[in-house]
């Protein structure tokens, strides 16, 4: 596997909104091996994914991550059986409604708190799965308008996010110790 990265997992929506939620886990495995038959056949040695991408969000987070878990096990499986690895993964810090005003800037400290829980998950997962990065893009973090923000505490948000992420610990690549 020489290729490059694909990004099979994603864009299986309506076209109604570019920030795509999935609402199912009707057939994951047959979305999953048509991607990893596509990667092979194509030489193209990676993957991406939102968490979301490829499990739905549940009532809860314990919820969620349960799904999420069953979507990994499968993940792993073929991984091992085709060889394709994990270039990176994210969270979804944007569709859902309460990351209106953003995951890691939000104003709000249980959605705040929320955020970091779904990062921890991701983490945990990436670092599982051989993952090569975690991204950690801010689709909707910020301001909605300059006139009703405070941007100064809008980035001193976002770096606590960032150290509770890394989970207080200094230099980089922390989450995967001996790698």
């Amino acid at each position: 596997m020489s290729g490059g990265s694909g990004e099979g997992l994603k864009r299986r929506d309506s076209g109604s909104d570019i920030f795509f939620v999935c609402t199912t886990n009707a057939n994951p495995s047959r979305r999953i091996d048509a991607m990893f038959e596509m990667l092979v056949k194509l030489d193209i040695g990676y993957y991406t994914f939102h968490d979301r991408d490829v499990s739905p969000e549940g009532n809860t987070i314990e919820e969620s991550n349960k799904m999420l878990d069953e979507i990994v096990d499968y993940l792993e499986a073929k991984q091992k059986e085709t060889g394709v690895k994990l270039l990176w993964s994210t969270q979804n810090l944007f569709t859902h409604e309460r990351y209106m005003n953003g995951g890691g800037t939000n104003p709000d400290a249980k959605v705040f708190a929320y955020a970091c829980a779904q990062a921890k998950k991701v983490l945990e997962i990436n670092h599982r799965l051989g993952g090569e990065n975690v991204v950690f893009w801010g689709g909707r973090e910020g301001y909605q308008s300059v006139l009703n923000t405070n941007i100064k505490r809008e980035i001193d948000h976002m770096a606590a996010f960032f150290k509770v992420s890394r989970g207080g610990r200094r230099g980089g690549r922390s989450w995967r110790q001996g790698r």
